[in-house]
């Protein structure tokens, strides 16, 4: 009976009382899971799926924040760089029109100065020349005695001529032929 007993106990299609109780066990196990470790990690996962497609919409806007940054940034910079080339064309205008004006004056007090040492030079010289007219005469006759080789008749005539020779001559360095 024995070995009846033990083909009876080892028959595949009669379920075993073990396999039973493991199944059972099993079972509980599974619905003690499912009701409190499954939410807890469900809801885990759900909201590290929430934050993560949070942090990816937040990076979208901060990306489309930061083009819009960099679009402004570039905008500015270049109404900066145009206002900088105005102030910069206008300061050279400015600088340039300075410089004018600096020549302008500069020329009018050179020809200013000009105009003053012509009037004085005209002045010494004419000061010069009435100094020198009394002498000059005496010098042309002393002159003209030497090369003659004999002396000239003194008189009023001959200063006279050497005078009226030098008057023409200064009429003509004025301009005004005789």
């Amino acid at each position: 009976m024995k070995t009846t007993d033990l083909a009876a106990s080892n028959n595949i299609l009669l379920p075993n009382a073990t396999i039973i109780v493991e199944l059972v066990i099993f079972l509980i196990l599974l619905a003690v899971m499912w009701r409190w470790v499954v939410p807890p990690i469900l809801k885990a996962m759900q909201d590290r799926d929430d934050m993560v497609r949070r942090q990816a919409e937040e990076t979208q806007q901060a990306t489309d924040k930061l083009a819009a940054a960099e679009m402004r940034f570039q905008d500015a910079l270049t109404e900066a760089r145009g206002r900088s080339s105005n102030i910069r064309d206008e300061a050279r205008a400015e600088g340039q029109q300075y410089l004018d004006e600096l020549r302008t004056q500069a020329q009018s007090e050179v020809a200013g100065f000009s105009a003053r040492a012509a009037a004085d030079l005209a002045a010494q010289r004419a000061a010069t020349l009435d100094n020198l007219r009394p002498h000059v005469g005496e010098l042309a006759v002393s002159l003209a005695n030497r090369v003659l080789g004999e002396e000239l008749p003194a008189g009023t005539a001959r200063s006279a001529t050497v005078n009226q020779y030098l008057d023409e001559q200064a009429r003509r360095e004025q301009g005004v032929d005789a």
